[in-house]
């Protein structure tokens, strides 16, 4: 049977750990390799805490991603059009829900499904909702925010066959740091902005995931999969929601740095950041 060159381990470093999702927990994950020589998969799903508790399963507690790895990107891609062009019932409407770009390529099915994006040669499906919420907008956006972290731990994958576009973020003077764009924005930790006098206190438990940042008299906070951040001014949209990667918080570091009070300048393939 003809191998698809990713093995458990692999497909394991391809999507989010167990304990990942504040207040969700990892409730069972399924790996299927090379199915048919053809397809590889991977399933994980967590349930919102509570099921622990209430012992009853109940749909809008649940966050599912399934990774479906190809043999090649050719493959993916005839693939997920396909799928984004099917007869069903309920059609894939193509782009994501809020109109932000994800992946290669996207579609969604809101209001009866989650969103479908594909990077080099692995398909993402990911559905997501937010106890005590029935708005479909803030489904959609839970599962998108899950989504663009997918799409930067993919990124980094040597095996996905899609890299990470970078620049060069220069920081008061020190040695250049190189940075992923994530849909033309650039993101990274938090701690970057150590060396311009910015501290950082960090929460993490089952419930909660977030850093507070200070500077001076201005404070932020940056929370996991949240699309926004609380400063000492109120809260601030985000361009990309905050993530979590291999045991840190990601976040748009532009709007960061600027609710801080640092001055942000950019010229082609470098961004400074100048404390004030």
């Amino acid at each position: 049977m003809p191998s698809l060159g990713v093995s458990v381990e692999d497909l394991l470093n391809m999507v989010f750990q167990p304990d990942e999702i504040p207040s969700y927990y990892c409730s069972g994950t399924s790996i299927y390799l090379n199915l048919s020589g053809y397809l590889t998969r991977l399933t994980r799903k967590w349930l919102h805490e509570e099921h622990k508790v209430r012992g009853v399963i109940a749909p809008f507690y649940l966050v599912s991603v399934d990774l479906f790895v190809y043999p090649d990107i050719d493959e993916a891609k005839k693939t997920f059009y396909r799928w984004s062009h099917s007869a069903m019932p309920q059609k894939p409407k193509l782009g994501s829900f809020s109109g932000i770009p994800i992946g290669e390529e996207c579609s969604n099915l809101y209001p009866f499904g989650g969103t479908m994006f594909r990077i080099g040669r692995v398909i993402a499906s990911v559905s997501a909702s937010i106890k005590d919420s029935k708005s479909v907008e803030d489904h959609a956006y839970f599962a998108e925010a899950l989504c663009l972290g997918l799409e930067y731990l993919l990124r980094q994958h040597p095996k996905v066959g899609a890299f990470p576009s970078k620049v060069r973020l220069l920081l008061a003077g020190q040695p250049e740091e190189e940075v992923t764009l994530l849909q033309g924005v650039a993101v990274g930790t938090p701690q970057l902005l150590g060396v311009v006098g910015v501290q950082a206190t960090r929460h993490r438990d089952s419930k909660d995931w977030f850093i507070r940042l200070v500077r001076n008299e201005r404070w932020v906070k940056v929370k996991a999969f949240s699309w926004e951040i609380e400063t000492n001014k109120g809260k601030v949209k985000l361009e990309r929601p905050v993530f979590p990667y291999k045991g840190e918080l990601i976040v748009p570091l532009r709007q960061v740095a600027e609710a801080l009070g640092i001055s942000v300048q950019q010229k082609g393939q470098t961004i400074a950041l100048l404390p004030k």
